[in-house]
């Protein structure tokens, strides 16, 4: 792997766990034992939904700037005569990024380790615990990745000759790079979160038979796909 891109990916996921850990130890300490009940006999915590998500928005975003900034610092330090857009446009994205993959990491982990009922989300210890830490560390690699990528102009074929220089142009770039695969996983959501509910509902062979039914039809899909008949233009 380029030295640059593992400094990146270390830096991110470094401080994505540094800040999960900073909020764990904050939702712990703004709640108290006032939030800790038993389940089964085990000690869990219960805590607002509301209050959850929103503190993890808001250190998400914050982490994300500082994910942006050092992983862009590094790659600089790493690669000092390679192109690169300029920090300003990259930290909204990173700040961006690094928000919706925590959101989403944080919604799996609680909605597979804990339950949510009445606004109140009800999660054992260790499972929360854990699940923070793969969030911290999963949003803070890829949010590096991304930004560490969406920063060099060869990405979008521009050459020293071709670089944008216009705010716009660099924008609109950026948002067409990150628009395929963002609409890919928008998809890919949509697909999957249905079936899943549904699949919770059912159970015995109606749970198998569907899923053996929906997993044919996606391998059948991507395999026409990927021959891409639409290329042979009618040979």
């Amino acid at each position: 792997m380029n030295p640059s891109r593992r400094n990146t990916l270390l830096i991110g996921g470094g401080i994505g766990v540094a800040a999960a850990l900073t909020g764990l130890a904050f939702l712990v300490g703004r709640f108290g034992l006032s939030a800790v009940v038993q389940v089964d006999g085990e000690p869990s915590l219960q805590v607002s939904s509301g209050s959850l998500y929103l503190l993890v928005i808001v250190v998400a975003a914050l982490a994300g700037f500082a994910i942006g900034g050092l992983s862009y610092g590094a790659g600089v330090a790493t690669e000092p005569d390679a192109s690169r857009f300029a920090l300003r446009y990259m930290l909204p994205i990173a700040s961006a990024i690094a928000t919706m993959m925590s959101y989403a990491l944080l919604r799996v982990g609680v909605g597979g380790f804990g339950d949510i009922e009445g606004g109140l989300i009800t999660i054992g210890a260790l499972p929360l615990a854990v699940t923070v830490l793969v969030m911290g560390g999963v949003a803070g690699a890829v949010t590096s990745a991304v930004v560490d990528a969406l920063a060099r102009p060869e990405l979008y074929g521009f050459g020293d000759e071709t670089m944008p220089t216009g705010a716009r142009e660099i924008m609109s770039a950026m948002m067409s790079a990150v628009s395929l695969p963002l609409v890919a996983a928008i998809t890919a959501a949509a697909f999957t979160i249905p079936l899943s509910l549904i699949l919770i509902e059912l159970s015995g062979n109606a749970a198998v038979i569907l899923f053996s039914v929906v997993g044919a039809v996606v391998l059948g899909v991507a395999t026409i796909a990927s021959a891409r008949p639409w290329d042979n233009n009618g040979a």
